[in-house]
């Protein structure tokens, strides 16, 4: 099973309904809670979420967004090691090399985004969510070998 760390947009796409993105996203958490994505995201990812829906919506569908997040995905811990990590990454931006760096530290197989370029330097590979769909879609995906 694919290990992914969802960088913010994917989320916001969806809890948003930021088209034409948010049907990728949909599919993506879909995906998701039928088990056949291992799907994460970094701590700090959520209260930025949380804001980020509040100022477009309101307060409780910030926390509905917040505990759909907590109930669906995996959280990946932010720890000063983390933080060293994103440090020391290439990237141009600190948030994307945390993200990065949380990728790394939660042996995470691909980065789901729609800012490639933002994670040019990163250690780990990135996905569009385009991408990822067409992965998930029926007879696309390779079976795994027992």
């Amino acid at each position: 099973m694919m290990r992914l760390l969802l960088d913010m947009n994917v989320v916001l796409d969806l809890f948003l309904h930021r088209h034409p993105w948010s049907a990728d996203a949909a599919a993506i958490w879909k995906a998701q809670r039928q088990n056949r994505i291992d799907a994460h995201v970094a701590a700090f990812t959520i209260p930025t979420i949380y804001y980020l829906v509040a100022q477009e919506t309101d307060a409780v569908q910030a926390l509905s967004v917040v505990d759909e997040c907590l109930a669906t995905v995996d959280i990946v811990a932010v720890t000063e090691e983390t933080l060293q990590l994103a440090r020391g990454l290439a990237l141009d931006d600190f948030e994307d090399s945390l993200q990065a760096a949380s990728a790394v530290r939660a042996q995470i197989e691909f980065i789901v985004t729609r800012d490639s370029r933002g994670f040019r330097a990163s250690p780990v590979p990135v996905i569009s969510p385009a991408e990822l769909r067409a992965r998930l879609r029926p007879g696309t995906s390779k079976k795994r070998k027992s």
